[in-house]
């Protein structure tokens, strides 16, 4: 994919709502504050029982843009209630918008800026300051929990976004603004994936991923949301010990994504699907480690090259030492 740079593009905000009265109101303010306004507001709702679409109306008759409401007759989920969102959206430009948020108010500024400057990018996310659930600052950063490894854009190029990828999931939806273009290579977002994750990899497969440094949202953690970073604490760099399960989801996302790359192949493909095969080979083998303890930790040690390369080096490994279920339940 790429694009001609030229004139100011129209933005859509695709935000999704369920149950979300707490703080929804708090992020559309921030939203009808931004220094560059979007051309419009589409809302998902996924069958609330509050006060959440009251709260939506209201703000609709007020705002000083189009607020279009839509409201799903059975619920679609996080990841399918995104995805009709994102396909409802008319702006050449898609910011997506999670309901508990606040954003900061050069938010859509700044995303719009890099993608209206340079017509490669097909995609563009920022960091975010973490708050808790009455918005009080925790002191760290999403680039922080993530290990986002970078601090300059000109340093994060094709190969550096897929290795790591590969490692772990670098993009927090509520920070993405992406081209509407793009939708053509998203496709149908398959089910083992969460949207934001599906959507990073379509863009550095198939176009270019930017970030911006600067935290342009103020995230909010709380027990109530859908999906999260981890819990607040100590903990921030430990959220659980991993199970056998979760890493056969993993598998299977890695899986679909290599599907998809071979049912349309696009640059270094050949590359692109040995790393895929490389990674489900490396989710098989966590799978099954050993249940003893000093097989286990004998297997981890032989394996560090390969948890540098796909995981999070020491404190994967450290995960999988206390690997929940049993080797012989696989």
């Amino acid at each position: 994919m790429n694009f001609s740079p030229g004139m100011a593009e129209t933005i859509s905000v695709a935000m999704c709502s369920f149950n979300g009265e707490r703080f929804l109101l708090e992020q559309l303010e921030s939203i009808a504050r931004q220094t560059r306004l979007p051309d419009e507001l589409v809302v998902c709702d996924d069958c609330s029982s509050d006060s959440t679409v009251t709260i939506l109306n209201q703000f609709a008759r007020r705002a000083c843009f189009p607020v279009r409401i839509f409201r799903n007759e059975e619920n679609l989920g996080s990841t399918g209630n995104f995805e009709r969102a994102i396909g409802l959206c008319r702006g050449n430009l898609i910011a997506l918008c999670d309901q508990d948020d606040v954003w900061n108010g050069n938010k859509l500024m700044r995303l719009s800026g890099v993608l209206e400057k340079d017509g490669s990018v097909g995609g563009v996310f920022s960091d975010a300051d973490l708050i808790d659930d009455k918005g009080t600052p925790i002191g760290k950063r999403l680039g922080e929990i993530h290990a986002f490894p970078f601090s300059k854009s000109s340093t994060f190029d094709r190969s550096a976004a897929i290795r790591l990828l590969l490692k772990h999931d670098i993009v927090t939806g509520a920070t993405l603004m992406f081209r509407a273009s793009a939708r053509e290579a998203i496709g149908s977002i398959p089910a083992p994936w969460i949207h934001d994750g599906w959507i990073a990899w379509m863009l550095v497969l198939y176009s270019r991923l930017m970030f911006v440094a600067e935290p342009l949202v103020s995230y909010r953690v709380h027990s109530g949301q859908q999906l999260g970073v981890g819990r607040i604490g100590r903990r921030w760099f430990f959220t659980g010990y991993e199970d056998r399960a979760h890493l056969r989801a993993m598998a299977r996302q890695f899986e679909t994504l290599q599907e998809r790359w071979c049912s349309r192949p696009g640059e270094s493909f050949e590359e692109c699907r040995e790393l895929f095969d490389a990674k489900r080979e490396f989710l098989r083998q966590r799978r099954e480690l050993p249940d003893g303890a000093v097989h286990r930790m004998w297997a981890l040690a032989r394996r560090a090259l390969s948890y540098e390369r796909f995981g999070r080096g020491l404190r994967t490994m450290r995960e999988d030492l206390f690997l929940k279920g049993s080797a012989g339940a696989e």
